[in-house]
């Protein structure tokens, strides 16, 4: 039997400059391809996401500005001119008492004074206060650090190293997932080419028959009805030959967008396949689900998500306690009438400003919104739980389906392999006949159609025993291949 090399002529399985085999299409999907550019993003975006969720734990330090004009009831002014009215009053009801008290002083030669002296002066100086606006301005730093949250800060810096562990459980799932849709691109692809060529070889052979039929019944051999029916076969391949360009079209397409290549690129896929990868043993149920429901990324996630939302749960309830926190400010301050004043009053050392000490807030009723909001994340928590074990049972489905997929590849190898030699031996059976003059070329160009689609069924198996051998890795949550760096 000859090789597979010789099989498929019409595809090149020599690696060469131009030729790309899987494990590259892999590594160049995963390091070049659109889709690991956004899962670059997705990794910043996290990394941020983290890094403002770790946030709460350090102090919070802000500088401020502010100046205005405004204008304030002057209470002492007020007290002060209410005050020196009052008194003038009691000056006025004593007044006639002085004209008395002078007459005595003179009769005394005894010096004497105004009595309403000291009461005009101390209303004077009571009446001085001015009632226009003043300009006040003042700048600073103040800082705020968190003491005491009842277990807020350390909840909000776990949840930052769940979300850092989540965050990479959910990009190793998204590679898995390209490097699986690279698979399932790269076999169609080559699949699509090798049953267009297929087709169009059918189309030469159809027509061979249908020449051969023709001359057969011009010298007066055969029927007219079977010329008849060797073009209406002919014809009929016309719509696959169209429905096969398409798919190797789209195929391919649809492959260098996933490796980040022009869609018009045309470099030779080879089928090798993954050979150290469809090497391996296949595991037993038992051990391949053990691994998978420990390794597998979307149980992963799933179970970090339900920690995120316990984490979450308790802030909630949290924020119905009381939060102490330290509080500094330094800074200048300055107001007076004059613009010109005030600007140049708060650059003095001795108008500044400074204060230290705690503070403390507490929400004692908020209408039940933390409480309803905690009862939300405790729900969901339990649909999470819910989704884990139906998780769980789905992870059982689809390690079954792998190791029979696998075991059903296998077997389908084996039987193309040898369709393959029987196909090629009724061939080289056919030949010989045919050359030595008691064959019909009719039947030699179906003894090598049958070949070409043994050979087609041959490749057909063979890619499909790298996808089953691809989806049992893949179904555990492991790569395809060793990258170095990846997103």
């Amino acid at each position: 039997m000859k090789t597979v090399a010789v099989l498929l002529s019409f595809i090149p399985l020599a690696v060469s400059a131009r030729t790309l085999d899987l494990s590259l299409a892999l590594e160049e999907a995963t390091r070049k391809g659109p889709e690991s550019e956004i899962l670059r993003a997705s990794e910043d975006s996290a990394k941020l996401m983290v890094r403002e969720v770790r946030a709460v734990a350090f102090p919070k330090l802000s500088a401020y500005a502010n100046a205005g004009l405004g204008h304030q009831v002057n209470t002492m002014g007020k007290l002060m001119e209410g005050l020196g009215g009052a008194l003038g009053a009691y000056g006025q009801s004593i007044g006639g008492l002085d004209h008395r008290v002078g007459a005595l002083e003179d009769s005394l030669r005894a010096p004497h004074g105004n009595s309403m002296g000291p009461l005009s002066a101390a209303k004077d100086a009571l009446g001085t206060t001015s009632d226009d606006p003043y300009w006040s301005l003042g700048y600073g730093l103040q800082v705020t650090q968190p003491v005491f949250t009842f277990g807020k800060v350390t909840t909000a810096l776990n949840m930052a190293k769940t979300q850092d562990r989540l965050t990479a459980i959910r990009l190793q799932g998204a590679r898995n997932a390209i490097q699986g849709s690279v698979v399932d691109l790269y076999t169609t692809s080559i699949l699509a080419k090798a049953r267009l060529e297929t087709t169009r070889r059918s189309m030469e052979r159809q027509k061979a028959v249908v020449d051969q039929m023709q001359r057969n019944f011009q010298l007066g051999f055969g029927a007219k009805a079977q010329v008849l029916l060797a073009k209406s076969t002919l014809l009929r391949l016309t719509p696959d030959l169209l429905a096969g360009e398409r798919d190797a079209r789209v195929a391919r397409k649809g492959l260098n967008r996933l490796l980040g290549r022009n869609p018009d690129d045309t470099t030779e896929l080879d089928t090798t396949g993954l050979p150290a990868l469809e090497a391996r043993k296949v595991p037993s149920r038992e051990e391949l689900l053990k691994s998978t429901l420990s390794n597998r990324q979307d149980l992963k996630a799933m179970r970090e998500a339900i920690l995120l939302q316990e984490d979450y749960a308790k802030i909630l309830r949290a924020n119905n306690l009381p939060t102490i926190a330290a509080m500094g400010k330094f800074g200048f301050t300055a107001a007076d009438q004059d613009m010109g004043n005030s600007a140049k009053n708060a650059f003095k050392w001795e108008n500044r400003e400074w204060s230290v000490g705690l503070g403390l807030q507490w929400n004692i009723f908020d209408g039940f919104e933390q409480s309803s909001k905690s009862g939300e994340v405790r729900a969901a928590v339990r649909q999470m739980q819910v989704r884990e074990g139906d998780l769980r049972r789905m992870i059982e489905i689809e390690v079954d389906r792998a190791i029979s997929d696998r075991i059903a590849a296998d077997s389908s190898l084996a039987a193309a392999r040898e369709g393959v030699a029987a196909a090629t031996e009724a061939r080289d059976w056919f030949s010989r006949n045919f050359a030595n003059g008691s064959g019909q070329l009719s039947d030699l160009l179906q003894a090598e159609e049958n070949q070409r689609l043994a050979e087609l069924g041959l490749l057909a198996a063979r890619l499909e025993r790298t996808k089953t051998a691809a989806r049992i890795s893949l179904v555990q949550g492991q790569d395809l291949i060793s990258i170095s760096e990846a997103p």
